[in-house]
Parts: C-alpha cells; structure tokens; sequence
C-alpha cells in the first residue's frame, strides 16, 4: 500500500535523478491542478476522469460520487503510468471513498493517494492490499495475492467494528476492493466514470 502511494506522490524521484542534467537548473513554477469536469449518468450520480502529467508520472484518476444526505459519496480510483526513466513500471491503481459537501471543483482534492484516517487499498497485477490508517499512521494492513481465491478481503463489518473500537476518524470510509480492482483489471480508470461501476462498490 504505502509503496503505491509513494509512487502517486512522486517518490521515484531516484529514477530522475540518475538522468538529471544539472542542479542548477531554475527551479519549476508550482504545479496547477487541473480542473474537473463532472458529467451526469442515468443513477443520478457523477464522474469526473482528470489526468496530470508530472516529469517521473502519468496520472489518470477518476471520481465517482453519489448524492447523500449531505453532500456526495465518492469513490476515488488513481492509476499511474511510467515516462522516461520510470517506464515499465507495474500498471496499479490506489483507492479510497470520501465523502464531499459539494462536488470538488480540482483534481487535487479527489487525489485518492493523499493520506486520511480510515481504509483504502490499492492494487496491481494479481494483488490487493488493504489498509486502515490513523492519522499518517498505518494500524494495520491486509496483502491478497490472489483476490479470487479462498484469502477474502475484509469485510466492511469488520472494518467499521475495527475502526470504532480503536477511535479511528473514518474519513475513508470502507468500499468493495476486491470489485474494484476487477473493474480495473477487466477495464481502465475510465470504467469508473461509466454504469459499469455502481452504488454497489460502496455498500458490498
């Protein structure tokens, strides 16, 4: 998990410095996060697919949100793609469900790699891998080498029981991972702004 969200924030700096020219190059202008356009499906729900183009990084996240009572009800899926020194790198996706007052407005906001109390998961290839945090701090974690097999992802009874007994804020609230990452293996990032991905990858 935390090596997923390493890589989302930019950790592979290694992988440009090896091919760095100088040090002395003028330092970059801050980076402006892209704007999201929201479009309207039949469920009376809302999806925004932005991409961000870093020097190490391509990423692609989209932002599913229902209405709720108050507000929207949003699962964010993250996938990143290798340029220059990083290409190569493993296809994987980062996940997290956050709830929002209204529909965030930049791609920044619904970055589901910035860390928050509660559970997310993220996953590549034939693994998923569950996490609770607390705070920056992760209380414990679950690695599935094989999603479909006889090892079962935890249950979203389990983790609101876990979270609850430890006094844990959950600002990620648990979704269906194992869902997920069939979605995104069987599709792209793009499959979560289409009726494919339903209400149902929130509540199991």
């Amino acid at each position: 998990m935390q090596a997923a969200i390493c890589m989302r924030l930019g950790v592979l700096i290694l992988a440009v410095s090896s091919c760095s020219s100088s040090s002395s190059s003028a330092p970059e202008a801050p980076e402006i996060e892209p704007q999201l356009t929201w479009k309207a499906l039949q469920d009376g729900s809302k999806a925004a697919v932005v991409e961000r183009n870093g020097s190490v990084l391509i990423a692609r996240d989209a932002a599913r949100c229902w209405p709720e009572k108050e507000g929207y009800d949003c699962l964010l899926v993250g996938t990143s793609v290798g340029t220059g020194a990083a290409v190569g790198l493993p296809l994987s996706f980062t996940a997290s469900r956050r709830s929002f007052p209204k529909l965030p407005d930049t791609a920044g906001v619904t970055d589901p790699g910035v860390g928050r109390s509660g559970y997310a998961c993220d996953g590549q290839e034939d693994m998923i891998d569950e996490v609770v945090v607390n705070g920056t701090a992760k209380v414990i974690s679950n690695a599935i080498n094989n999603p479909f097999g006889a090892e079962r992802p935890w249950s979203r009874a389990y983790v609101e029981k876990f979270m609850a007994e430890n006094a844990i804020d959950p600002q990620n609230r648990w979704f269906d991972c194992r869902r997920v990452y069939q979605l995104f293996r069987d599709g792209s990032i793009e499959t979560f702004s289409t009726t494919a991905a339903t209400k149902r990858l929130l509540t199991g």
